[in-house]
């Protein structure tokens, strides 16, 4: 599932209600009946978020190592595989590029089975062989069972890894789109689209 919107739309917000770490002001939210926090502590989730701070005295085998357990050892060979890291990766956390962390979280956030896994700018400073490390990470996860939320700007990654795109502005769903039904004209033109229309019709305001 992708998540699309402008700049303030709510994305992140929505990623962190849906993983009980943020509370709505208003509603509820429900996965399976259940409360998020509920959910998560049921049935696992997990969570890239879209900053967060180094553990600077670290190493990235030291850093995964907290979580390599979890999911057993045939799991964490196929994700370190897939992003391309050794489980005693010796590099220093603070020696790392801004893509290099993205994808040593990117496999922190997976390592653990999880019913639910949301991806806040997965991609965010990634080059093009960490784009597609990621896009296979997610097509990993998604075959393993879980159903994983991406959100990005970048909708060419959106459209590359995604079955269904939620569009969001304002804080709220303005539409929703399965792959077969954007493909014709493109995830960006109907972007595009479902925004000027929902700005025609007096609804989320901004530049389009």
């Amino acid at each position: 599932m992708g998540l699309a919107g402008p700049n303030g739309a709510g994305k992140t917000t929505l990623a962190r209600i849906l993983c009980g770490f943020t509370l709505p002001t208003a509603g509820e939210i429900s996965l399976d009946g259940l409360s998020a926090v509920v959910f998560r502590e049921r049935f696992g989730v997990g969570y890239l978020p879209e900053e967060l701070p180094r553990p600077w005295e670290c190493t990235v085998g030291q850093f995964l190592g907290l979580r390599a357990d979890a999911g057993g050892p045939e799991r964490t060979s196929s994700i370190l595989d897939i992003l391309g890291i050794s489980e005693d990766d010796p590099r220093r956390i603070p020696t790392l590029s801004k893509g290099q962390w993205r994808i040593a979280l990117a496999a922190y956030s997976t390592l653990a089975p999880s019913r639910l896994i949301v991806l806040d700018e997965p991609d965010s400073g990634l080059d093009p062989h960490g784009l597609d490390r990621v896009r296979r990470l997610v097509a990993f996860c998604s075959e393993s069972g879980a159903t994983v939320m991406v959100s990005s700007h970048h909708l060419y990654e959106l459209e590359a890894v995604c079955h269904r795109v939620l569009f969001i502005a304002s804080g709220r769903i303005i539409a929703e789109e399965t792959r077969d039904e954007y493909q014709s004209v493109g995830l960006r033109e109907r972007y595009r689209q479902i925004l000027t229309d929902a700005v025609s019709e007096g609804g989320p305001h901004g530049h389009v």
